[in-house]
This record gives C-alpha cells, structure tokens and sequence, in this order.
C-alpha cells in the first residue's frame, strides 16, 4: 500500500511539472519586464546612476517573482522562511550566472555564447531548486 501511494504521489508530482514550468517561464519574462521597467524609471525617469538603479531593479524583479511564483506556480503562502530559501536560490543563480560567464571569458569564448549558456543554465537551477528546496517536499522546517 505504502509504495502504491508513492508511485501515485510520483505520478502527480510529474502531472504539475509542465504547467508549472510554464507559469515559471511567463513568471520570468514578467519579473524580467519589471526589471527593465525599474531600471528605465531610475536612469531615465528619476536620473539615478546606472549601477544603483541596477541594484533597484534586480531587487524589484525578485520579488515580482517571488511573490508571482509563491502564490501562483508554487500555490504556496508568503512567508519570511519560503523568501529566504528563495533569496538564496537567486543567489546562488548570480553566482552561477558570474561563474559561468567568467569560465567562458577566461577560455577565450565570445560573451554572446556565455550569455546564451547563462541563459538555459540559470534558469533551469532555478526552477529545479525552486521546486526541490524553496516550495519541495523534502525542504527543511
């Protein structure tokens, strides 16, 4: 009985992966647009150095997708323990993105094919750490 209610705990959890990659990929051209959006008001707008407004923008588009992803992808509550986990996903995702584009520059590789790698790789951790650690099962208390 007991493996009967995992197989079937199996099967529901791979039912929810495509529509949530889905509202993850949408999720993420939104926060991405509040990104631009913020970084266009600051520079543009208000006459804010470039850097700061940077900083202004990323923090913006995390928390569009924070609270987008909670309350929609992952049908979870907002909370300060759900927000940290997420916060450290993204950060680790800066990391990789600085890791990967640095890997590339130092072999020589055009910035252009870092980005484009950045672009599948990132995102792909993020979901898959979103899913597993931040809203999963088997994440921490």
């Amino acid at each position: 009985m007991v493996a009967r209610d995992a197989l079937t705990a199996e099967k529901d959890r791979r039912r929810e992966t495509l529509p949530r990659l889905a509202l993850f990929v949408a999720f993420g051209i939104l926060s991405s647009a509040a990104y631009l959006a913020t970084m266009v008001a600051c520079v543009d707008v208000l006459g804010f150095p470039v850097v700061p407004s940077s900083v202004a923008a990323f923090v913006v588009g995390t928390l569009v997708s924070y609270v987008l992803n909670t309350r929609f992808t992952y049908r979870d509550r907002m909370n300060w323990a759900n927000f940290n986990r997420f916060a450290l996903v993204v950060l680790i995702g800066f990391g990789l993105n600085v890791a990967i584009t640095w890997i590339f520059a130092r072999l020589g590789v055009h910035y252009v094919i870092g980005a484009l790698v950045v672009f599948v790789v990132v995102p792909a951790f993020n979901f898959l750490a979103h899913s597993r650690f931040t809203y999963g099962a088997g994440r921490a208390p």
